[in-house]
């Protein structure tokens, strides 16, 4: 189901998988085989919990923050450690960057994969 999600939403799936372990402080491991992906999440979580972290991941790293069309794309600009993620609305042209709050580590790791 988390790949329907992510294919979506247009996001790589481990992005929701990294997203739900650091909300949940669980530990998450993604298994590829020949033709699909496994991803885990340690410990038990209701479906429930698992739909509004989906809901808030979709908010702040999906829609655009001028007009919250789903329809954006992710890009990185900047050299190492002063790199910077960004938001790009298809729909709009508008350009947001995403910044890192607090302990949010997901916008690291989005940055160290794009």
């Amino acid at each position: 189901n988390i790949e329907a999600v992510a294919k979506a939403i247009n996001r790589p799936s481990i992005y929701l998988i990294k997203f739900f372990g650091q909300q949940l402080n669980k530990n998450t491991t993604v298994c590829k085989e020949k033709t699909n992906e496994k991803s885990f999440i340690s410990g038990k979580v209701e479906e429930k919990v698992l739909q509004q972290l989906c809901m808030e991941f979709i908010e702040k790293y999906v829609l655009c923050k001028l007009c919250k069309n789903p329809e954006t794309e992710m890009f990185s600009d900047g050299k190492k450690k002063k790199k910077k993620l960004y938001m790009k609305c298809i729909s709009c042209g508008g350009t947001k960057e995403i910044k890192q709050l607090g302990s949010d580590k997901i916008v690291k790791y989005m940055i160290l994969r794009l």
